[in-house]
């Protein structure tokens, strides 16, 4: 077999050494562990965790009434916050 520029041998000779060079680099630098995530502060755990009370009471009113019928006082409401803490 001859060897053109564009025949499919060629083609697939180059694609299988550039796959086989991703997956070498990919390995070499998944080998060097990566640094631990650090801990949140207390301020962005309290803050996650306020609004995951405000998800869950939303759902709880959007389950209840529709978007429609929902209010974002009946939202606060039920999260036991302020209607002002629901736009910070």
């Amino acid at each position: 077999m001859s060897f053109t520029p564009n025949s499919d041998a060629a083609v697939a000779a180059v694609s299988t050494s550039a796959t086989a060079a991703d997956a070498a680099a990919t390995k070499a630098s998944s080998a060097t562990p990566a640094a631990a995530p650090a801990r949140p502060s207390r301020r962005e755990r309290e803050r996650l965790a306020r609004r995951r009370e405000i998800l869950d009471a939303a759902r709880t009113v959007f389950a209840e009434r529709g978007f429609v019928g929902a209010t974002l006082e009946e939202i606060a409401s039920r999260a036991e916050f302020g209607k002002g803490t629901l736009y910070n």
